[in-house]
């Protein structure tokens, strides 16, 4: 039952504070360690692929160790403090609460008819080009990154939490290796001509890490989609059909479901440093969303996270009987 009960305390903090502005987050000091590793394993290693596999190796083992010391030290000095300091680890590797406040900023700004405010908003959350971008296109990236990053920065975090609760103490550690590798994959996974080669393990780690809990979304989004009274049918069949149109082997999926289960088109044609690209829409025979779909894809979002804590939860109990 400790996981359980851990779970939903990490779950209630982050519903209630988020990531507080003033709290220095550890994932901009794991961005700190692979600027590091980075310059120095592209000095020790001529070879860009070793180079970038050992940042991301290390990367991830020293920050699932750092947690894990934690949790372990302030287990010796107290149990009770120990099982917090848990907690709190487990908390912060969660991010339903920052998504839902980055769409809400989003969506209020384009209630106010503010679209530079609002391309600024945006701009926040996702790589593509903001600066030219309509009512439409804003709600569409917004929509995009809700449904992307749930996945990313809440089911797979889950996820790892549980694998790692089988062994003591370890359910934060996992959480938290997990998010040192979508950091690196974040940093380091690109196709650009610096990163092709160094970043190519990451961006591959990442994929496998990600391969399940996106999985996953063929059964959560669906459930979400009949819970709020929206097109489970269409979720399902929209994920299944149109989830091979994006690049990304995961991203796909949730992007697609979300596109279902509101009837808005998804993809199409996006911008990054002013180069187009083009790629077939999910949901081609909706139509384009608007600013009402964003924080309809918030609601979808939370319902999700929702179920996923219950299946593993559920599962988790169903193990220890």
């Amino acid at each position: 039952m400790n996981f359980a009960i851990d779970m939903v305390f990490a779950f209630g903090l982050d519903l209630m504070l988020g990531d507080p502005e003033w709290f220095p987050h550890p994932v901009r000091f794991i961005g700190a360690m692979i600027n590091r590793l980075e310059k120095i394993t592209r000095k020790l290693f001529s070879n860009e692929r070793v180079a970038g596999t050992i940042t991301g190796l290390l990367t991830v083992v020293i920050s699932g160790i750092l947690v894990y010391l934690t949790i372990k030290l302030a287990n010796l000095a107290d149990p009770v403090f120990g099982r917090i300091v848990g907690i709190i680890w487990l908390y912060l590797g969660l991010s339903a609460r920052s998504l839902a406040d980055a769409a809400q900023k989003i969506s209020d700004d384009l209630e106010r008819v503010d679209l530079p405010a609002a391309r600024k908003s945006l701009a926040c959350i996702v790589g593509r080009d903001t600066k030219n971008l309509n009512e439409s296109a804003i709600s569409r990236g917004a929509v995009e990154s809700v449904s992307e990053n749930t996945v990313d920065g809440i089911l797979t975090p889950i996820f790892f939490a549980f694998i790692g609760s089988f062994i003591p103490f370890c359910a934060a550690p996992m959480m938290w290796a997990f998010k040192a590798m979508s950091t690196c994959d974040s940093m380091i996974g690109h196709k650009d001509e610096k990163y092709i080669r160094f970043g190519t393990f990451s961006a591959r780690l990442d994929d496998v890490a990600n391969y399940i809990p996106a999985r996953l979304c063929y059964l959560l989004f669906p459930l979400a989609s009949l819970l709020l009274g929206l097109s489970p049918v269409k979720c399902l069949i929209v994920a299944l059909r149109d989830s091979k149109y994006h690049d990304s082997p995961n991203a796909g999926i949730p992007e697609a479901a979300t596109a279902g289960a509101l009837e808005i088109k998804l993809g199409g044609l996006t911008y990054y440093d002013g180069i187009p690209h083009e790629k077939k829409p999910f949901g081609g025979e909706f139509l384009p969303p608007d600013k009402i779909h964003i924080l309809r894809s918030v609601r979808l979002m939370w319902t999700a996270t929702v179920l996923m804590l219950a299946i593993a939860i559920a599962a988790r109990i169903i193990f220890l009987s």
